[in-house]
């Protein structure tokens, strides 16, 4: 009897351990985040004249902390420039919290900008936290990004960032659409 007394006991304290160690506000198991490591919080791509890269000024955030991220396409070739057209901005962010598997959709423009993208002298787009959450969709999303959307920084979690500079470019006389992607990741936890 004893020893069924202790083995419940022994489980109600497991239970209560790994109840303080999911957050309130975010769900999430704080003892799994703690166990990620950040693989690259700054990533980059060339292809032909094109560079880009994305960077996050840090590892790791503080929840409450603003999140700072930026994207750099760069032309490397032999003119002194080309030009380019792109949506309404050269570079989009695809943000993921992988532990709660929540994508935040970020407002885009589809309007055609022509633009002269000189040589060694990048854009640069900052990421500004711009979302919204759409009617309908399950509830876990719709939590998370009223969550997002509330706060100063992003939620506690740990975020893949997918960076995607996309434009049109005529290269020797031909309009070729041009795709550079990369990714990077940090982590957001309560202080």
């Amino acid at each position: 009897m004893k020893k069924k007394l202790k083995s419940f006991i022994g489980l109600v304290i497991c239970f209560i351990f790994v109840g303080c160690n999911v957050s309130e506000e975010s769900d999430i198991d704080l003892t799994q985040l703690e166990k990620i490591e950040v693989r690259q919080s700054s990533s980059g791509i060339i292809e032909g004249p094109f560079s880009f890269r994305v960077v996050s000024e840090k590892e790791v955030y503080e929840v409450g902390e603003e999140v700072k991220m930026y994207g750099e396409l760069r032309y490397n070739g032999e003119k002194d420039a080309i030009s380019i057209t792109t949506g309404g901005s050269a570079i989009n962010f695809y943000i993921k919290e992988k532990i709660r598997n929540q994508h935040v959709v970020n407002i885009t423009e589809d309007i055609a900008i022509m633009r002269e993208l000189e040589k060694n002298n990048p854009i640069k787009v900052q990421y500004v936290k711009n979302s919204f959450y759409l009617e309908g969709e399950d509830k876990g999303n719709h939590l998370f990004m009223e969550e997002f959307h509330n706060e100063d920084g992003f939620p506690t979690g740990y975020y893949i960032v997918k960076g995607v500079a996309e434009f049109v470019a005529n290269i020797d006389g031909e309009n070729k659409t041009i795709r550079l992607e990369t990714d990077i990741d940090f982590k957001v936890v309560q202080d």
